[in-house]
């Protein structure tokens, strides 16, 4: 276990992260993802909120996705402001995506 997720590299099939609810740690789950780039990548959670948050904000930060289609990736799962620590963290790595953050304990969503 690495950070906030399983990240098995080289497994059949490719790369497999299991994002867990109680740590989301983002500068290691983009360090997962960066490593990753020659393989296929399986990222799950329970319900994939975390995984839409942690994709988007990713593809966003990379240049593959602008505001609005890295935000309609998240809504068309769940909705960020019914759960407000997941807002402030969605927010918070969007102003500053460089900047590696752990949100520890978060209510536990998807």
């Amino acid at each position: 276990m690495t950070g906030s997720f399983e990240s098995h590299v080289g497994t059949p099939g490719g790369v497999h992260i299991a994002v867990v609810y109680h740590i989301a740690d983002y500068a290691a789950f983009c360090e997962a993802m960066d490593s990753a780039v020659e393989d296929k990548v399986h990222i799950h959670c329970a319900a994939n909120y975390r995984v839409s948050a942690f994709y988007s904000l990713y593809a966003q930060s990379r240049g593959l996705w602008g505001d609005d289609e890295a935000q309609a990736f998240i809504e068309d799962l769940w909705a960020p402001a019914e759960y407000p620590v997941w807002l402030n963290f969605i927010r918070t790595i969007r102003g500053n995506p460089g900047k590696g953050r752990k949100l520890v304990h978060p209510p536990f969503i998807g």
